[in-house]
């Protein structure tokens, strides 16, 4: 997979010419050789997973609810 990079202000091209760049592996924006952006090809997924994934409080959720998980997990293979 190849990684493409590109300045924000040499974006120029379509958004779709971008997508179809994206096809051999993400194409990343980037402000200043910051990466600011990321064009990947989605599979197998749908939109409700896609907003999930990049929502504050969703993720927080879920981080709060490994830390609960995960000790009691340890818990269950400490020797006896």
């Amino acid at each position: 997979m190849t990684v493409k990079k590109v300045e924000v202000i040499d974006a120029t091209e379509s958004l779709a010419a971008y997508v179809r760049k994206a096809d051999e592996g993400p194409v990343v924006v980037t402000d200043a050789g910051r990466p600011v952006a990321a064009l990947v090809i989605l599979e197998n997924t749908d939109l409700e997973t896609v907003a999930l994934s990049t929502d504050p409080e969703f993720l927080e959720l879920i981080q709060s609810s490994r830390a609960r998980v995960m000790p009691m997990e340890a818990a269950c293979r400490a020797p006896r």
